[in-house]
């Protein structure tokens, strides 16, 4: 059940700083939203640009106890440090410390939001006021301060109370913050800190920014020529390594695609992705829905109530070090959908506004050339929906601009494809066959090159196929959508090995036996996209590997 405080809260004003003519850094900040709205249907949800989702959720009392103890003098981890950041010509006493879940996302065209769990319990507006304080500089340059960009972006997602169940307050509060850049052909890097100037701010991180679209230089196509002939007769790239250059040369970009995670399992794709960004080798992170897995604890630790959000704040804490780095997109699954999936809703913020779907579940946005797409499987698709007309006039709009993102990328939870033998007479054939009439006919008329999904705890690929019928056994050119599961990065309920023999299955093309969980690694760039399916134990260590490739 839901209850709520409804406090009135300003708008909070952005504080700028910065060095003559630099052009005025803006946060959207807008009118509060109620709670209660979180409880109507995806199709009924009508938000805009302005809105800000508030909600407050935690741990019990534990994160209260945990704040009230680190403060103590002599306590275990010792008092909060004090330091001084500069807001507009003032500083400012604040008290670096405890921020928890902090995860970035894109949102819009020069925009990256920042969202994080602020361990206090609210209590009024006035006493809370969230900030990142932000530098933008071009990626590499330390030296030119005339190019650099600062700013204080202010927003809130605090100030009321969610109850998930009536026989328990979870306490804490969420807050978000949009920094702005001015998007160009270069990487840039947002230097930046959030927090609560009242309270606790989190440590320095920085993230890299990446162009949105494909810089084609003639150098770069002479390149790409040249080593187009060199790999023309490959069609896998068995002997690359994550982070190595592919068919056709330049570096673009690196992205994790991962579904079906949780708290229980997870550590060690954490790990895995954790030393891809230490390397500098990841620019992206996709999660194909089920995230936290806060449904299975209904009845963990005496609850019985299904009361959870302990749970997504274990979750989004233990992504912490990863997703403060990199930007971190996801669409919904299935074990999201506890409390008409109020707590997805209010923990993830992915740009639907932005890309005129008006949903939270469903978006679109541009990065490192690729369209990505993020569709809800678990809400309406059928041609008279909502999301099916939006699909639609997305994807068309997409494959009309190819010379600028020449890829097409969808994601969702459920495949449209897949072989467990475990679900073979229920996911893989019936609810598959249900989805491909949904989606097939749009992958078909706008080109979408891949669809990426979880759902299955296991690894597998196709061929180019669509409807049921191979295109070609290799991936030059292809034809039809090539699609892959990817949903065993550490979900509680154990990976799944079993597949149906090839014959059942011709569009198949490989799979992975192992029980061990992993995740797949997608390099691109103009020319080609390249996968690597890595156990997340082994680091580095590939266990299949392909490449689709286009000749422009």
């Amino acid at each position: 059940m839901l209850g709520m405080k409804n406090p009135e809260v300003a708008l909070l004003v952005v504080v700028l700083l910065g060095h003559a003519g630099l052009q005025p850094h803006l946060c959207a900040a807008g009118e509060t939203r109620r709670l209660t709205d979180f409880l109507q249907r995806s199709d009924s949800v009508k938000t805009s640009s302005g809105q800000v989702f508030m909600s407050q959720v935690g741990s019990g009392g534990r994160l209260k106890e945990r704040f009230r103890v680190n403060n103590q003098p002599g306590s275990e981890s010792g008092p909060l440090k004090t330091k001084h950041v500069s807001q507009g010509r003032l500083p400012v006493q604040v008290r670096a410390g405890d921020v928890q879940g902090l995860h970035l996302s894109l949102s819009g065209a020069g925009q990256v939001r920042a969202m994080w769990l602020n361990p206090v319990p609210f209590t009024a507006p006035s006493d809370f006021q969230p900030r990142c304080v932000y530098t933008v500089l071009p990626s590499g340059d330390k030296t030119e301060e005339r190019s650099r960009t600062r700013g204080v972006c202010t927003d809130r997602r605090g100030g009321a109370s969610l109850h998930l169940h009536r026989r328990e307050l979870r306490h804490g509060t969420l807050n978000e913050a949009v920094m702005t850049y001015a998007p160009g052909s270069v990487p840039l890097t947002i230097h930046y800190q959030c927090g609560d100037r009242n309270y606790v701010m989190s440590q320095q991180y920085n993230v890299t920014v990446q162009p949105t679209t494909m810089q084609k230089t003639q150098e770069l196509q002479n390149k790409r020529k040249v080593n187009s002939l060199r790999k023309s007769s490959s069609e896998t790239f068995s002997k690359a390594s994550p982070g190595l250059t592919y068919a056709g040369g330049e570096r673009e970009g690196k992205v994790a695609l991962i579904a079906d995670m949780g708290i229980e399992e997870d550590s060690f794709t954490i790990k895995s992705l954790l030393h891809q960004a230490d390397r500098g080798e990841l620019d992206l992170v996709l999660h194909a829905g089920d995230l936290s897995y806060a449904d299975n604890f209904g009845t963990t630790f005496g609850s019985g109530d299904g009361n959870n959000s302990w749970v997504w704040v274990q979750y989004m804490t233990s992504l912490h070090d990863v997703t403060a780095r990199v930007p971190y997109m996801t669409c919904p699954g299935n074990h999201e959908a506890q409390f008409d999936f109020a707590a997805y809703r209010n923990w993830l913020h992915m740009p639907g506004n932005e890309s005129g779907s008006s949903s939270p579940y469903y978006y679109s946005f541009d990065y490192l050339g690729v369209h990505f797409v993020g569709i809800s499987t678990e809400h309406d698709m059928r041609g008279n929906s909502s999301q099916h007309r939006w699909l639609e006039q997305d994807l068309r709009t997409a494959d009309q601009n190819r010379a600028r993102t020449p890829w097409i990328l969808v994601f969702g939870h459920r495949p449209l494809y897949c072989s467990s033998a475990i679900f073979w007479s229920t996911r893989c054939t019936t609810e598959a066959r249900e989805f491909r009439s949904d989606l097939e006919e749009l992958f078909r008329r706008y080109h979408v090159d891949v669809y990426v999904c979880g759902h299955n705890h296991q690894y597998e690929r196709s061929w180019p196929v669509s409807g049921g019928n191979v295109t070609a056994k290799n991936y030059r050119n292809p034809a039809a959508t090539v699609h892959i599961v990817s949903g065993a990065a550490g979900n509680p309920e154990g990976n799944d090995p079993t597949y149906v023999p090839e014959f059942l299955v011709p569009w198949r093309a490989g799979y992975s036996l192992s029980l061990q969980t992993g995740w797949t690694l997608m390099e691109v760039n103009s020319t080609a996209l390249a996968f690597s399916y890595i156990h997340s134990a082994d680091l580095a260590r590939m266990v299949d590997s392909f490449t689709i490739t286009k000749t422009q």
